[in-house]
């Protein structure tokens, strides 16, 4: 009896599996057809997204759904720039097998590859148009209109927008950098400095907890484009910060006091420039950029110091980016005969450019028979930084400031300011 009662039970079964097999199969034909049209399907798309912002703004509601979609789509926008393959790592591998000698052709090997992206262009559409869809949906049900502050979402979203974004644009100016090799005379000295950036999650840990959980979840990246991905990095709220050391005071240095990024000359025992930049940063605070909790991002152009009143060459400097790809810095040791102060700016404030007209030599006091770069009254571009412990606020300019404005892509600015510009920015001090 049991058996001829189930056949209806199955019978209803097998026809909802054909039923659901069918709508399948007409669905993926329906992609299959719009695939070579990708205009017509992103001004789908945006149409949806549109509606979706007009019933949010209309409704004044279902602001934590348009949030969520918000941050998904820049995440998968990421994942559309991001190439498949990471050169980075495709070159290192290539240069181990060089070195272990000559392999056999593979099928797989060829002279060119073209640029594939981690994230096809149409499974970006699908899900963003899929995503949309479904944030129409919910903002149909009352129970997702949580109430929130929508300007406060929206602000911290074009925030981390424009962080990821300008990391993003950092990262991939530094992919093809390689390590200088610059000719230099023999009585020409090389100095090398670290520009150190690290992204500092929001939420505090304890650090040999964090480390412990790392070790046993997630390896450290060792390009880029790995660390973007990483849980700690997409995943929580935090903000990219850039290391700076403020000189220790020395009397009679008029140099001592100002900021500057971590570095040094180079010594006999050198073997190259990294191998300056390494030991100088470990001598004064601390930091080993050769562990693995930092990767080398590349160079920038090399900078020519003269002596003006001469014109002569007297050292090259060779400014290096570096990476810190742990969600935890390394204990710092200063060299107090050296360094002062270690100051972590937020990459956000120095991208707001807040210039100042600054006197560099307006509070150094050093012997008559000294002469200062500039006079006290002469008014340079900087950028200030925040009150320090012995009440002092430090300025970032000159070189450094120059160097950093490279790195981030910051708009250029003129050592020395003229009487113009000084009064355009003296009301910001």
């Amino acid at each position: 009896m049991n058996d001829f009662a189930s056949e209806p039970s199955e019978g209803a079964t097998s026809s909802l599996l054909a039923q659901k097999s069918q709508l399948e199969r007409r669905f993926q034909q329906i992609l299959d057809q719009v695939t070579p049209f990708a205009p017509y399907r992103w001004v789908g798309t945006s149409v949806l997204l549109v509606l979706f912002m007009f019933r949010v703004i209309y409704a004044e509601g279902w602001y934590i759904i348009a949030y969520a979609l918000g941050i998904y789509i820049l995440n998968l926008f990421l994942a559309f720039l991001t190439p498949k393959f990471d050169p980075s790592v495709e070159m290192d591998t290539q240069a181990s097998e060089m070195e272990e000698g000559p392999s056999l052709p593979m099928k797989n090997d060829e002279e060119f590859k073209p640029f594939i992206r981690r994230l096809p262009e149409f499974k970006f559409w699908y899900s963003v148009t899929k995503a949309t869809v479904i944030s129409i949906v919910c903002s149909l049900i009352p129970f997702f209109d949580i109430p929130v502050y929508w300007p406060i979402l929206l602000m911290y979203f074009i925030i981390l927008f424009g962080l990821t974004m300008h990391l993003k644009v950092v990262f991939s100016r530094f992919a093809n950098n390689e390590a200088s090799n610059i000719m230099t005379a023999p009585n020409v000295r090389r100095a090398c400095v670290a520009a150190i950036i690290r992204w500092r999650p929001y939420l505090e840990v304890n650090s040999s907890t964090a480390t412990q959980q790392q070790q046993q979840t997630e390896k450290l990246a060792v390009s880029p484009t790995e660390f973007l991905n990483q849980s700690w990095v997409n995943d929580t709220q935090g903000e990219a910060e850039v290391l700076f050391i403020q000189r220790a005071l020395h009397p009679g240095d008029f140099w001592s006091g100002h900021v500057a990024f971590p570095g040094g000359k180079n010594e006999p025992h050198d073997k190259s420039d990294l191998d300056t930049v390494i030991r100088e940063c470990k001598e004064e605070i601390g930091i080993d950029l050769s562990s693995p909790n930092f990767i080398p991002l590349g160079t920038l152009e090399h900078r020519d110091i003269k002596n003006i009143k001469l014109n002569k060459l007297m050292m090259v400097l060779i400014p290096h980016v570096f990476l810190q790809v742990s969600p935890i810095t390394p204990p710092l040791t200063i060299q107090t005969s050296e360094v002062a102060e270690i100051h972590w700016i937020p990459v956000k404030y120095l991208l707001t450019e807040p210039i100042v007209a600054y006197s560099p030599m307006g509070d150094v006091v050093v012997a008559p028979e000294m002469h200062t770069p500039f006079p006290p009254n002469v008014k340079v571009a900087a950028i200030p930084f925040f009150t320090t412990k012995n009440n002092r606020k430090p300025h970032l300019w000159g070189m450094t400031l120059r160097m950093t404005q490279d790195i981030f892509d910051m708009t250029p600015s003129h050592t020395v300011m003229t009487e113009e510009e000084a009064e355009k920015y003296e009301s910001k001090l």
